[in-house]
């Protein structure tokens, strides 16, 4: 992603983000998100698991309370 973002900025004729990029990591992001991705993808189930399933599109679909515990899945316990 870092190279894909470095070489959207050199091609842009517009005022150039360069500045900001270098002063983060020039735009990669290096940070460890396995534990957060682990803890959304076991809500995700959770919720998934606690459904009637009928086979249809519609169970796939989740509502904006669903998506919001996926969402807080992703905070530690400790930082809530």
């Amino acid at each position: 992603m870092g190279s894909y973002v470095n070489y959207m900025v050199s091609t842009d004729r517009r005022a150039s983000p360069r500045p900001i990029l270098e002063a983060n990591d020039n735009g990669t992001s290096h940070s460890p998100m396995l534990d957060v991705c682990l803890r959304m993808l076991a809500e995700y189930r959770r919720i998934f698991n606690s459904r009637e399933r009928q086979f249809t599109r519609d169970d796939l679909l989740l509502s904006a309370k669903e998506v919001t515990r996926i969402g807080q899945a992703s905070v530690y316990a400790s930082r809530k």
